[in-house]
């Protein structure tokens, strides 16, 4: 007898901020503006971009890795129209690599295993490269309108003035008292990367500093 193969739903995927849907709803202004890009594909990557697999990760992403602070390989602005990924300079040999697109809920790791394979065909035994998924482990929020800088001032000790921080910059810094990526994405865009465990210190922190310029 022929039977109905047993179907198993997809789960259900949640964001970081997904909990904090009601505060970004709140948190919309004409000025200045927060929300959520989730289920953007990240993987760290450990490597020397001047080695052999730098130049074999270089050839599977089709970007140049950036050499220096600030620097951003691929999609400057981590839009899909610039390029397909953005590379973010963390340190010296330390990288995380992201997709201007969500991730396919079928193929989630799809970006970190271009990676390894780009890794797995040079490998030596000495090799320490290491490329790891980590999109569950961060979250993108993007703060943007004209006084999204101002608000940024208020946690952030770096200087923020155009002629300091271009667009296509992103630097390691704290937001307050909490570690996060900071890349200015346009001339009024700014994402901030932080670990998936800070999401609500973070929302809640810009929610609290965008208050004065929503109500206005």
């Amino acid at each position: 007898m022929n039977t109905l193969p047993t179907l198993i739903p997809t789960p259900e995927r949640h964001s970081p901020g997904g909990q904090y849907a009601a505060l970004l709803e709140s948190s919309r202004g004409e000025r200045v503006s927060l929300r959520e890009l989730p289920f953007l594909p990240m993987t760290a990557l450990l490597l020397d971009p001047c080695s052999t697999a730098g130049a074999a990760v270089e050839w599977a992403l089709g970007v140049e890795l950036p050499r220096r602070v600030g620097a951003v390989g691929g999609s400057a602005t981590g839009q899909a129209k610039d390029g397909e990924v953005s590379v973010l300079w963390i340190s010296p040999e330390e990288f995380l690599v992201t997709r201007t697109r969500p991730a396919e809920p079928s193929a989630p790791q799809a970006l970190t295993e271009r990676i390894a394979q780009a890794l797995a065909a040079v490998r030596t035994e000495d090799s320490d490269d290491l490329a790891a998924d980590v999109g569950s482990q961060r979250t993108v929020l993007e703060l943007a309108g004209p006084l999204a800088r101002e608000v940024l001032r208020q946690g952030i000790t770096h200087d923020l003035h155009d002629r300091a921080f271009l667009v296509g910059r992103a630097v390691s810094c704290l937001l307050d008292t909490v570690p996060v990526i900071l890349w200015r994405t346009g001339d009024q865009q700014w994402r901030l990367l932080p670990r998936s465990s800070f999401t609500g210190y973070v929302v809640t922190w810009c929610a609290a500093a965008m208050q004065e310029h929503l109500e206005a």
